[in-house]
């Protein structure tokens, strides 16, 4: 009789329980889904300057989905890229006073964009940013040097002649410059809070030999450095791309990350036993300036608007990687 009653169960509550699990684990995708989502405010929060537009913000928002979509990707773990993010992200929250105001706006942003991404033949791509660049973003080809990036091009953007103007220009004296110049190269990523990790060229070398950190110091003289630093190439935009030091020659982007300048956008005088520069731009210059967008928003553009600007050759994708109509 028992054994009967265990088929009667089964044949009653199998199906039941069945469902309930299925829709359990649709339900626990979907929460990973608005969890992951809902981690975007406080990242696009961490990455734009205060008081800014909010479809400057959406714009932004549509950058950081893209890239934590590609980091999910490359890894093959949704949950281990969550926990990467959430932690960066308390860290953040219990060292910074948050402006709830701001943090709201992010939220706003991350919501009028969800599920929409950059893309460039149908696949999710990172978009790189800026604060300001001199006045001209830089090609993604000319900057890195491959193939795979030509869709970055580079726009006009007259808004950021007048980002911080009044900037003025950094003086070193000798010992400053050797000191940077040594003690500083061989940087790989620059600061995610200031903008995205492009992979710019931080080659080092003397001659045709590429440098490592140690062999730098024997090849780079203090006396006369002030008189031994030029801007060797620059690209179109006019960011410096090779300078040398002397004998040593390395990229526009190790120079100003060494020195912490602005960006590589710089004019240098000597004047008594200083090197005096005077930058245009905050960052690497390539893709998205947030203060011309900030200015474009504010001008009544949408956030689409200025993502179709900054990368003309791209589009916003949604939703298994369907180009999204408007």
């Amino acid at each position: 009789m028992k054994f009967v009653a265990a088929i009667l169960f089964l044949l009653i509550f199998l199906p039941i329980l069945l469902t309930l699990l299925l829709s359990g684990k649709k339900t626990f995708k979907f929460t990973q889904e608005r969890e992951m989502e809902q981690l975007l405010a406080t990242m696009v929060y961490r990455e734009i300057p205060d008081d800014c537009q909010v479809d400057m913000i959406c714009a932004q928002a549509v950058l950081v989905r893209s890239r934590v979509w590609l980091e999910c990707e490359e890894t093959g773990s949704q949950k281990e890229v969550y926990k990467q993010i959430l932690g960066e992200n308390v860290k953040y929250e219990r060292s910074h006073d948050l402006d709830s105001e701001k943090l709201s706006q992010c939220k706003e942003a991350v919501q009028k964009t969800e599920g929409c991404m950059l893309g460039y033949g149908g696949q999710v791509v990172e978009g790189p940013f800026c604060r300001a660049s001199n006045g001209w973003t830089r090609g993604g080809k000319e900057v890195l040097g491959k193939d795979s990036y030509g869709w970055i091009v580079g726009v006009e953007s007259k808004a950021d002649l007048d980002y911080e103007a009044d900037r003025k220009p950094m003086a070193f004296t000798e010992d400053e410059i050797y000191e940077k110049l040594t003690g500083n190269i061989g940087f790989e990523r620059v600061d995610h809070d200031l903008e995205n990790s492009a992979e710019v060229d931080n080659t080092v070398q003397s001659g045709n030999t590429e440098l490592k950190d140690g062999d730098i110091s024997g090849q780079i003289k203090k006396e006369g450095i002030l008189d031994s630093i030029s801007v060797v190439t620059a690209d179109s935009a006019g960011y410096a791309t090779e300078v040398s030091v002397g004998e040593v020659r390395m990229s526009g982007e190790s120079f100003r990350q060494a020195l912490g300048l602005p960006s590589a956008s710089f004019t240098l005088v000597k004047e008594k036993n200083q090197l005096l520069f005077t930058c245009r731009g905050m960052g690497h210059g390539m893709g998205l300036s947030q203060y011309g967008a900030d200015v474009m928003a504010e001008e009544g553009k949408s956030w689409r608007d200025i993502l179709n600007y900054y990368f003309p050759n791209a589009q916003i994708i949604k939703e298994e990687k369907k180009p999204e109509h408007s």
